[in-house]
């Protein structure tokens, strides 16, 4: 990666870990649906500033598993979409429940990105030696 790329992610936990402070101390005040919108903007940037971050490393591991990782990344990102939309739509809404479709459509994605990402890891980890 390039070395101006390199600076940018360094930041990016300087904007998710507030995120994620602000989402779970000031949910009483904010209420469910923006800490819902904050906690998972800021969780899914700290995941995918992680996998970013060590698939840097050339080794053939990294390499040959690089794709999959991204298509958990974009999957991740897609279910915090999903679920930011329905949580907004909840704020927005009268009823307060216009939004559950979309956002168990939202966990569904984000689910399987993350089981993905999960079930990658585990293939690629070395096994122990008896």
């Amino acid at each position: 990666m390039s070395c101006d790329l390199t600076r940018k992610l360094d930041l990016v936990p300087l904007f998710a870990l507030p995120c994620i402070f602000v989402a779970v101390v000031l949910e009483s005040i904010i209420g469910t649906e923006l800490s819902t919108i904050l906690g998972m903007t800021g969780g899914t940037s700290l995941i995918a500033w992680f996998v970013r971050r060590n698939s840097e490393f050339e080794s053939p591991r990294n390499i040959a598993t690089r794709k999959y990782l991204n298509i958990g990344l974009v999957l991740l990102g897609l279910g915090t979409l999903f679920l930011s939309l329905g949580a907004g739509e909840n704020i927005l809404s009268s009823s307060g429940s216009a939004g559950i479709p979309i956002k168990i459509v939202g966990t569904g994605i984000l689910v399987s990105g993350a089981a993905g990402m999960i079930l990658v890891f585990a293939l690629i980890h070395p096994k122990p030696k008896n």
